[in-house]
């Protein structure tokens, strides 16, 4: 039980409220009084006393005196000439012997303000319209691996099915300049398309370039479509992918083949080799009713 006791003839309020003025904590007054902290806090009640919010009065980062100024202003022209010359805090910071907040303060309490957005202005303007090489897409496609993005829901539902179940995978696995979003052994690969996203748009114009590519390695493709209207992927769905991978293991044709269902298990459409992927993978009905049946675009 917290004791919360005092004798207000010696811990008077006047003498309290001095104490507070002058800065001292609850638990120095305390210990001056022999009393416990919560004793203090019921004294500052009984008072009506309140202490300084946290924080009050202190000056905002970057607010200097002009003593401050006065004294730093050799160094910061200094600074000032550096940067002029190209270099960044970093360097100057490595150059001074100081670090890169000091010099980053200095610039702040100076007036100076940087707007990096042309830089980055620049870069985008420097690749506009300038076609990549099949090394640097594929450079790409191996950054991503190291560190895939973020898992959708439907991919982590996936992700934790295949440990669950030991299946090994990778995911983000390049594949040349592309990217599988799950890759099983060098020949099994699962792609989890979300929404409408790879029915339209460039990413539906290349749908038949990257199955060609995948089909044509030797990779069976395994396409799972799941609709935002879905909260989850069905049982059935993992029941049919288990005797894909079955079936694709068993597999020794070194042709590659695909088979395409929807997130409640229902059945898209399977193949090898297509003349024309974008129609084949592609299910004509992408919108879900309020019935949970598909119906196509234009209804």
């Amino acid at each position: 039980m917290r004791k919360i006791a005092y004798d207000k003839n010696i811990v008077t309020r006047e003498i309290l409220q001095t104490l507070i003025r002058k800065g001292f904590s609850r638990t120095e007054i305390a210990k001056q009084f022999g009393i416990t902290r919560y004793a203090v806090e019921r004294a500052e009640s009984d008072y009506g006393l309140s202490r300084p919010r946290r924080g009050a009065g202190r000056k905002p980062w970057g607010t200097v005196s002009e003593k401050y100024l006065e004294s730093h202003r050799e160094q910061f022209e200094h600074f000032l000439a550096l940067h002029n010359q190209g270099k960044t805090f970093t360097e100057i910071a490595e150059e001074c012997g100081c670090s890169s907040a000091h010099v980053g303060k200095q610039f702040k309490v100076f007036g100076y303000s940087f707007d990096n957005s042309y830089k980055t202005a620049a870069a985008h303007a420097a690749v506009r319209g300038m076609k990549r090489t099949q090394e640097d897409l594929e450079r790409r496609a191996l950054g991503k691996q190291r560190k895939h993005p973020k898992f959708s829901r439907w991919e982590s539902e996936f992700a934790d099915w295949l440990t669950s179940n030991g299946i090994d995978f990778i995911p983000s696995k390049a594949v040349g300049k592309y990217n599988i979003d799950f890759a099983i052994g060098d020949s099994i690969a699962v792609e989890l398309y979300g929404g409408a996203y790879h029915a339209t748009g460039r990413a539906a114009a290349r749908l038949h370039e990257r199955m060609s590519y995948l089909i044509g390695s030797g990779w069976s493709v395994y396409i799972i479509w799941c609709l935002s209207k879905e909260s989850c992927i069905f049982p059935g769905c993992f029941d049919d992918f288990r005797a894909f991978m079955q079936s694709a293991s068993r597999d020794e044709s070194g042709i590659g083949e695909y088979r395409v269902i929807w997130s409640d298990g229902d059945f898209v459409s399977a193949g090898r080799s297509e003349s024309n992927y974008l129609t084949a993978i592609m299910p004509p009905r992408m919108r879900h009713n309020a019935l949970s049946k598909y119906k196509t675009a234009g209804d």
